[in-house]
């Protein structure tokens, strides 16, 4: 998954891609879906998502608010172990 840097003052971080057979892709989040929500938190930059999104372990379970086409969704996503390098 790839996102789009934020823009000063916009809400949510829009994905750029979504990798196939992924945590994102199997929840159901599509490219362009506006991430606005991680586990509660408001979601203001894309380092700010990528921070949280490392607090939890692999297996884990979080609810992702999102926008698409201008409606307000949520969905529980399970998180991929991340590999170490």
């Amino acid at each position: 998954m790839t996102m789009e840097p934020s823009k000063p003052g916009q809400l949510g971080v829009t994905l750029d891609t979504i990798e196939n057979g992924g945590p994102a892709d199997e929840a159901g989040l599509d490219t362009g879906d506006v991430v606005t929500s991680f586990n509660g938190h408001r979601i203001t930059a894309d380092v700010q998502l990528q921070a949280l999104v490392l607090k939890y372990a692999g297996g884990d379970t979080v609810t992702i608010g999102y926008e698409r086409d201008g409606q307000q969704q949520e969905i529980q996503v399970t998180l991929a172990s991340v590999p170490d390098e």
